[in-house]
This record gives C-alpha cells, structure tokens and sequence, in this order.
C-alpha cells in the first residue's frame, strides 16, 4: 500500500502494479578523444526519478465510480512535493508530485487507472540524525552515514566568543565565514552595539507629545518581554491614534542599522492597526520610518513600508502588499543607511525552520541628500485608525541599534558576537546568521560539502563554538 502526504489512499483502492526503475536515470558524460583508446569520464548526471501504479477503483454501488474518484483526487492532488512512502520500506520516503494524466476507465462500480509520481529528488530520504558538540580543539570528529547516496549536512554553529572568522572543515571540502586576520591586522567591530533593548521595561523610554500622521490616545506597558498598548485602550480618535514612547541613545550617529522584532496577531478581517519604528534626530524630527500595518477594514491584508526623509518630501522605497504571507506575523524588519545608501528588509519568522520567510528587501541611493540627519532617538507607534478594532495583539519584541564604521584597511571585522547562530545549510549552499541570510558573511574560498557513506569527519577552527548536526539519509 502507499501514504501520501501521511495519509493512507483510500480502503476502496486496490493497488495492481508498481513501476519503478532500480536507479534513477543516469546519464554519463563521456568524451572521446583521437588517439586514445576508450572514453574520459567527466562524471554522470543522475535524472528524474519515476514510479508508476496501477490501480482498480471498487465502488461500494453501481456508478459510483465517479464519486469515488473525486476522493481519490483530494488525496491525490498536491501543489508542492510531498512524502511518498511505500509500506515495503516504511523507513524511507521520496518528495513527489502527480505529474501527467489520471485517466480512469469505469465499467459498472469498478474503475481502472494509473497515477505517475515524479521525484523533485532523485533519491529515497531515510531516518534524520542529529548530534552535538562542544568542541575544545580543532581535531577531528566524526559522524556516520549509512546512505548509499551523498547527504546535506545542516551545521549550525552558536557562538562562545566575537569572532572576525570561523571555519568548518570537512574530508572534502570547507566553509569559512569571515576572513581571517593577519599578524599585521587589527580586529575590529565594524557595527558596534549601540542601543539593545529587550522591552522588559519602559523605565528608559518617554512618553511621546507627538507622533507624525496621528495622535497620541493610550499608553505602552512592557509585559516583560515586549511592548504593547495597555490594556488594549487604544483610546478615541478620527484618524489614527494610539501610544508611542520615544527613547534616546547614548550618541548621535551618522551611519546606523536599526533592527527591529515585532508581530501583528488577528482574527477578524474588521481588524486594522499600524507598527512605526521611527528614526528621530536630537531634535525629534522624523527623518525615516519602517512601518508594517493592516489598514484594511474589510479584508486581511498587510502591507509593510520603508522611508528615507521627512513625511513630506520624504521617498518611499518599499511599499510592498501582502493578502496571505505576514498573516499573524512574527519577524524582523531592518532598515539602515550608510553614506546614501539606504536599505531595508523583513522577515516572517518559521519556527520549524529556525529562519526568516516570506523576505522583501530593497535598497536606494539618497543622491539629493533628503535625509542627512544623525539618529539620535527611537520612536515606536502602535495606533488603530478611527472607530476601528485594532488587532488582538500588536508588539515590539526588542530593538538594536548598530553604528557602521569604515575600517582601514588593515582592520578585519567582527562577523559574529557571542550568542550569535551561524547556520551553514550545505543542501543550499548559504550561510544563515540568526535565521537571516548571510551573504556578505560567507568568505568566496568556501566550497560547500556533502557526507558520504561511511564515517564523514569534522573539525572546528577556531574552536569557540556548540555545533549541532542534523542530516538525512539519502539513498539511492
């Protein structure tokens, strides 16, 4: 019998036939050369992978063959790859899709037909591995595999202290994030900490007279975590109105990265409420704002907004929508500038990944110089707009300010601090730093490995963090 997507087919299926090759397609790639007896080999291609089933269809009554083949399509029918697993090797599974037609021939209640599966993957995934580390040298330790095929180890690495570069080694290959230092160079923090707050507390934070495009109504408490409108009073107003809290940082600076938490949780289309991150300077004027809102009474739909400049004359350099991708939104909104350049990001929050979905990210150049103000304070906003209800639970989980230095150029800097996550994800080949890629982070020397059947060493340099280890088998 066969499971679809951790589902049975249906009792009223019998399965005739499967069809499958004993490998999947391979294609070698072979030259000939004049002169030389045989063929080079310059490695093989392995191709798509298929099975095939033949089935009967047993309706319970006479023309019920149609009926019953509406349920057979609710479990057939996927849209992305799901688990297929044969009941001969219940331990193992292939990602699939039906793919082509699914023709059925009816006489009376019985049914005939067949259904062709395509592997997005060649290869039958087996029983997952985890392990973990915590190194004190950079000898070798090693993990088995038992696949008969390659496997994609995903590494993740919790730091123990700053680093400027760290590498993980394998019998094969090699990922180094950062670049090391020479004996002449000096390690440095290119974007210092300037301002971390957790929102455990207000006590740092004023009570805003004023918040651009709305009014003042209710007032922020921590609930030690995070920041939220007390009691849910969002108070009265035509237009939008709600509490905002202003805090200073220790310095003015002129290139920053503000990285914000929040989330947006709801459960009626009526629902409308608006997040401000605004960036003041010593005189609180509002130079630049990121802003993530639903302001739509009628329907769920978020839209999240990044500015440059004052609200009038001020550019808007995203201004994305979404009807389903931040519905109940948990993530990480950036925006930074240095020099002219302006950048900003977000990032939906997957628990079960560990990293940032649902990404949008856009940059601009300020070659008019709208906004050269130095960032002297952080103004959070959460409002509703006129008579509306506002979402059940709208927050800000904490904000760091980072300053960005220019490094000399015998000066290496800092790419990770104590706490930071590196996660090197071997099958996608890039380096993830706390859930967000890492791009600039991974060094261009780096040559992404697998595991192969057998032992598979590792090691660690410098050894300054906990490794965990997971990996699937694959098999051929």
């Amino acid at each position: 019998m066969i499971t679809l997507n951790d589902v049975r087919i249906p009792e009223f299926i019998k399965v005739n036939n499967v069809g499958f090759s004993v490998l999947p397609p391979i294609e070698n790639n072979l030259l000939a050369v004049r002169g030389k007896a045989g063929l080079y080999n310059f490695g093989q291609q392995v191709g798509q992978r298929e099975f095939t089933v033949t089935y009967t269809l047993v309706a319970e009554k006479i023309n019920g063959v149609m009926s019953a083949s509406r349920e057979l399509a609710e479990w057939l029918h996927h849209e992305e790859a799901v688990k297929l697993v044969f009941d001969d090797e219940p331990d193992k599974y292939y990602l699939v899709l039906p793919d082509g037609e699914t023709n059925i021939n009816e006489i009376l209640n019985i049914g005939q037909g067949e259904i062709k599966f395509v592997c997005t993957e060649p290869y039958a995934y087996g029983k997952e591995h985890e392990f973990e580390h915590s190194p004190t040298d950079s000898e070798p330790f090693y993990l088995q595999s038992k696949g008969s095929a390659e496997a994609h180890p995903q590494i993740e690495l919790t730091m123990k202290k700053d680093v400027n570069a760290i590498s993980v080694i394998s019998d094969d290959g090699f990922v180094m994030i950062g670049e090391p230092a020479g004996v002449e160079d000096a390690v440095k923090d290119a974007n210092p900490v300037v301002l971390f707050d957790d929102m455990s507390t207000t006590n740092l934070w004023t009570t805003a007279t004023s918040v651009e495009g709305g009014i003042i109504t209710g007032e922020l408490e921590s609930n030690g975590y995070s920041f939220h409108v007390k009691n849910q009073d969002y108070g009265e107003g035509s237009a939008w109105h709600g509490a905002s809290a202003i805090r200073s940082l220790p310095k003015q600076i002129t290139d920053f990265h503000v990285q914000a938490k929040l989330g947006m949780t709801g459960d009626e289309l009526k629902q409308v409420t608006r997040i401000d991150i605004m960036l003041l300077d010593a005189n609180n004027e509002c130079f630049g704002k990121l802003e993530f809102a639903d302001k739509w009474n009628n329907q769920a739909r978020q839209v999240f907004e990044a500015r440059a400049g004052k609200l009038t004359g001020g550019h808007y350099f995203i201004n994305e929508f979404s009807e389903t991708a931040w519905h109940d939104f948990k993530g990480i909104v950036h925006i930074t500038r240095t020099g002219q350049k302006w950048t900003a990001s977000i990032g939906k929050y997957e628990p079960s990944l560990k990293d940032y979905r649902s990404r949008t990210y856009a940059e601009w150049i300020d070659t008019k110089g709208i906004a050269k103000n130095k960032l002297a304070k952080i103004q959070i906003n959460i409002a509703t707009y006129g008579t509306n209800t506002p979402y059940k639970d709208a927050y800000v989980d904490d904000i760091t300010v980072f300053e960005r230095l220019t490094l000399k150029p015998n000066e290496v800097p800092i790419i990770a601090r104590k706490g930071d996550v590196l996660t090197i994800d071997n099958e996608k080949a890039i380096v993830l730093k706390n859930g967000e890629p890492f791009y600039e982070g991974l060094n261009p020397a780096s040559d992404f490995f697998t595991f192969k059947q057998g032992m598979n060493g590792l090691s660690l340099s410098p050894p300054v963090a906990d490794i965990s280890i997971k990996y699937k088998e694959r098999w051929l």
